[in-house]
């Protein structure tokens, strides 16, 4: 029941600051949960340009499994290649009013962490 909670398309914005320019920078995304089974959830990532236009400006989605950890009651998410050039994992939580938190830790020093709030759709 927990995991089913997840389910859908979701749809929201991340942002993160670039400390060398001191612009705020912001980019849609996208996660579909196509399959929950366990403590896994099989899901598409996907994203959409920077805003404002930023050098290295790219799209990227991915089919990933991410894991459930019935304790934190959140979800990691692998993510590397094609989405970032620097492997790392995203974490994403449900909100009491039903929205979705996402956390990516900075991905390099000269940037914030990754946060944002997601909407389920469906």
């Amino acid at each position: 029941p927990e995991l089913a909670a997840f389910s859908g398309i979701w749809l929201g914005t991340y942002e993160w600051t670039y400390y060398a320019d001191n612009v705020r920078i912001k980019r849609d995304v996208v996660i579909v949960v196509e399959k929950i089974t366990a403590n896994k959830l099989d899901l598409v990532f996907a994203f959409g340009e920077m805003r404002p236009y930023y050098r290295n400006n790219n799209v990227a989605w991915k089919r990933v499994s991410a894991t459930f950890d019935s304790t934190t009651r959140k979800v990691t998410i692998p993510l590397g290649d094609p989405l970032f050039s620097t492997p790392g994992t995203a974490t994403i939580w449900l909100l009491e009013d039903g929205s979705m938190s996402i956390l990516r830790k900075k991905v390099h020093e000269g940037a914030s962490d990754y946060t944002g709030v997601l909407k389920k759709q469906l």
